[in-house]
């Protein structure tokens, strides 16, 4: 499938999954993982957005002790951590006045669950705040 896909291009793959299913082929749930998709560092509002590629477990993904973020290599103080099931986004609120311009941050995440129950983990790479 991989090399059809790289070949053909994902909507030819998704075609081909999709005549299976119709041709009787055991099914198989596809399942996309919650894993981050973008994020952003953002100066006007000293905050960093995660957005995920799938809902996330609300109330651990409010739980400020699982994220770590580090602005110039120095560990940095939330403020507050919230969720919007809308986008699937994390916004992790920073004092005033923490984040200028051009401020290399990095975040971490640990034990965050997707809503299927399936623990998440990870770091985003340097972003660039703006």
């Amino acid at each position: 499938m991989r090399q059809f896909r790289a070949r053909y291009g994902l909507c030819a793959a998704l075609l081909l999954i999709w005549v299976a299913l119709a041709a009787g082929a055991p099914q198989r749930a596809i399942v996309a993982p919650a894993g981050l998709s973008a994020g952003a560092a953002i100066v006007a509002d000293s905050s960093v957005r995660l957005n995920f590629g799938g809902a996330l477990d609300a109330a651990g993904a409010t739980d400020a002790t699982r994220y770590t973020i580090s602005i110039n290599d120095q560990t940095a103080t939330m403020a507050s951590v919230s969720y919007s099931a809308v986008g699937n986004a994390v916004t992790l609120a920073l004092p005033p006045a923490v984040l200028k311009a051009g401020d290399r941050v990095v975040v971490s995440w640990r034990e965050l669950r997707d809503a299927q129950g399936r623990l998440l983990s990870g770091q985003t790479l340097p972003l660039t705040a703006r």
